[in-house]
């Protein structure tokens, strides 16, 4: 009998550890599935640009380089070891599932020393199995959840055992400064929350602590404004700030601002359940007038408003089918009115609260101040958003003492969980539908990888033309979604950035005037089918069957017909090459 109590026991202990491992392991298959000709894309050619030498804001005009100089030492690193890019898509792939993976079992192994397993289980799958539009690469916006979670976990050990371990929140500092490399807009937001605390009194014994944090974060900033000095001079990066600033996908910061982003980031979410938020607002006013009247709810009152609460959720779970995340929105929604029916603001756990609130909230309004996708981005701070409300959820003692509310608990949650890991595995982005991913790329960056074979077929004639007509000593520029393209060979960029440039667009005029250096000598003018792609089950199921049209027209082609260029017509582009 004492031997088979052992051995439930034991199974008890590590069916965590069970679940983690066969959810790294499909997400690990899963790393080798869909190829992309976009964003996953971009994020490697601006690693690759510095790589070449190529200087940081003065060469590079795009506002989201800045994340680059993080990522420069593992790319060096693959091109010491294999002396070129071949599979690098799948390299950085694999890093991030590793880091992924060793994050998600810290957040399980750190949560489930002051919380249930279950819980801490919970909280480290909505991590694990997130990844804003099912990008599996290292994106900026994977990478500052990241960051922003590892620190946080150090600094929620140290607050719950309430001791203070300098070396931790050096490192908790580190952390966030990497966050803030990813993502700048987090820097105003962690400055505004670091000066609030060093001069209000009552924090006054947190002092010790807070410089520690920020002796980590200056390591990191010293170190990285070091490398920007040294690639760039001041005068030139001043003079380039303008234009980086008059990049057209920027644009849209200027209608969100400090004072307008909270009325933003409450309409997004009220549109997205304009169904039922109404119904979760008169639950909350409800609950709150109850509680205001220190009148005691009834159990049929307790059943009641659960039960409407869990239609809810049920609404919300379809709303949030076609986004992966989205969920997390939807979760904090159910949770609201349940802590509110059972526990006091007085009585909830504050450490969660405001390591995880403040955490949560810092990442939704620095996505919404920084990323043009609405609440695609900022749900990434509703994943940590909801492990603190599943924290606070599993810490009421009705989840021990009334059957009923534990098994609504548990089956929202695991419902939610199941959404996530379905759209996380199965849903794709800017490819092909999942059952068409059959054919695999045999060479070049996304060599290893599944794609559909239209989509392999179009690869193999623009690397083979890449291989061709592209010479050593040429600069190049790829219009207008072929980021891919440039990661083909070591040439110099002749583009303000990898990113999106139509052949007629008036950043290329205005980048030749300043660098006139770098009009480019071989211009690849993608046929138009060529990159033709379909999100399934994500992002609205979005197409594109015509994803490189363009017009030859504007200042580079009058700067072409003035010059001597040759023009090589082919299936796959259009090159023009100067003789």
């Amino acid at each position: 009998m004492k031997f088979g109590k052992n051995i439930i026991q034991i199974s008890y202990n590590l069916l965590p550890a069970l679940i983690l491992g066969i959810c790294s392991i499909c997400l690990l298959i899963r790393s080798f599935y869909s190829f992309s000709w976009s964003d996953e894309s971009f994020y490697l050619t601006v690693v690759h640009r510095f790589w070449l030498g190529e200087r940081i804001l003065v060469d590079e005009w795009f506002f989201a380089q800045v994340w680059g100089p993080l990522r420069l030492p593992l790319y060096a690193l693959y091109r010491l070891v294999t002396g070129g890019n071949e599979g690098v898509y799948l390299y950085f792939r694999l890093l991030y599932w590793g880091i992924s993976t060793f994050t998600a079992w810290c957040t399980y192994n750190t949560l489930q020393k002051q919380n249930s397993r279950t819980a801490s289980l919970l909280c480290a799958l909505v991590y694990f199995l997130y990844s804003r539009a099912n990008i599996g690469g290292m994106s900026y916006y994977n990478m500052t959840l990241t960051w922003v979670l590892l620190g946080i976990l150090l600094f929620y050990e140290q607050v719950c055992e309430k001791k203070a371990r300098k070396r931790k929140l050096y490192v908790t500092g580190i952390l966030l400064a990497f966050a803030v490399g990813n993502t700048p807009y987090l820097a105003l937001l962690y400055v505004i929350l670091g000066i609030y605390l060093l001069v209000r009194n009552r924090y006054r014994f947190l002092r010790y602590e807070i410089m520690s944090v920020i002796a980590g974060t200056a390591t990191v900033a010293v170190a990285y404004v070091g490398y920007i000095l040294y690639k760039s001079p001041l005068n030139e990066i001043i003079l380039s700030i303008p234009h980086i600033l008059n990049e057209p996908e920027m644009q849209h910061a200027k209608h969100i601002n400090l004072i307008t982003v909270v009325p933003i980031i409450l309409i997004r979410i009220i549109w997205r359940y304009k169904w039922t938020i109404w119904i979760s607002g008169l639950l909350m006013i409800y609950i709150r007038h109850k509680k205001r009247r220190c009148l005691l709810f009834t159990r049929k009152e307790i059943n009641f408003l659960l039960g409407i609460d869990l239609v809810v959720f049920a609404c919300n779970f379809f709303l949030s089918r076609n986004m992966l995340g989205c969920i997390n929105i939807a979760g904090v929604l159910f949770a609201m009115p349940i802590i509110s029916i059972f526990q006091r603001w007085k009585d909830l756990n504050k450490n969660v609260v405001r390591v995880f609130g403040t955490a949560g909230i810092s990442l939704t309004l620095a996505f919404s101040l920084s990323s043009d996708t609405g609440l695609d981005a900022m749900a990434i701070g509703f994943v940590v958003i909801n492990m603190g409300a599943i924290l606070l959820v599993f810490h009421l003692d009705e989840l021990q003492k009334k059957k009923i509310v534990s098994g609504i608990v548990l089956s929202v949650y695991c419902v939610m969980i199941f959404q996530t890991a379905f759209l996380r595995f199965f849903s794709v982005y800017r490819d092909a539908p999942f059952s068409q991913l059959d054919t695999q790329i045999t060479s070049g960056v996304g060599k290893y990888l599944f794609t559909t074979q239209e989509h392999a077929k179009q690869y193999n004639n623009v690397k083979t033309a890449i291989d061709t007509y592209v010479r050593e000593n040429d600069q190049v520029l790829y219009s207008q979604n072929c980021f891919w393209g440039y990661l083909c060979t070591d040439n110099a960029y002749g583009t303000p950035s990898s990113w999106r440039m139509p052949f007629n667009s008036p950043r290329l005029k205005e980048y030749y005037e300043v660098r006139p250096e770098k009009i480019p000598t071989c211009i690849f003018v993608l046929n138009p089918a060529y990159g033709n792609f379909e999100s399934d089950l994500i992002q609205g199921e979005e197409r594109a069957e015509l994803p490189n049209a363009n017009k030859i027209e504007g200042y580079l082609a009058d700067y072409i017909a003035q010059n001597d260029y040759e023009k090589i017509e082919l299936e796959c582009a259009t090159i023009f090459r100067r003789k």
